[in-house]
């Protein structure tokens, strides 16, 4: 809860364009930032107040680092993918939305946004899917159209 409170009340720093990606880490390291946040809340609260090296939340570390522009382009984005689960396969569309609901779930808790592991993640989501999709209309036999 400390890196997201300390991620959201340094959001309205640069709230249109953010700190600059995968930039929470390189801030973080800084040995003057470092020093000061952890003594100024040490005193008053017991415990440092700093993001560490990402927020541990990638919904918020995308408005932290990218701003509002990052922020409609994830809404843009996450909307455009969910709005194609309703071209899917009928049989295939409570997968790929259970497959997205894990993957927003792992995000809202997950390390940070540039992890590899995190993007490896994002591509085996959706190929998932397409092998899913795929072996659905494989399974089906073919419907032939009937000549007039």
């Amino acid at each position: 809860m400390t890196l997201w409170a300390y991620t959201a009340e340094h959001v309205r720093a640069t709230p249109f364009l953010g700190i600059g990606g995968s930039s929470t880490r390189k801030i973080d390291q800084s040995p003057d930032n470092r020093r000061m946040q952890w003594r100024k809340k040490l005193k008053t609260e017991g415990f440092g107040w700093r993001a560490g090296a990402h927020a541990h939340n990638v919904f918020l570390q995308t408005w932290y680092e990218l701003g509002a522009v990052g922020v409609i382009l994830f809404v843009v984005t996450g909307s455009a993918v969910i709005l194609s689960l309703g071209r899917l396969p009928r049989d295939t569309q409570r997968f790929a939305l259970a497959q997205v609901a894990a993957f927003f779930a792992i995000i809202a808790f997950a390390w940070g946004m540039w992890q590899g592991w995190l993007m490896a993640l994002t591509g085996l989501a959706g190929l998932y899917v397409v092998l899913a999709v795929n072996a659905y209309r494989a399974s089906r036999p073919e419907t032939v159209a009937a000549s007039p």
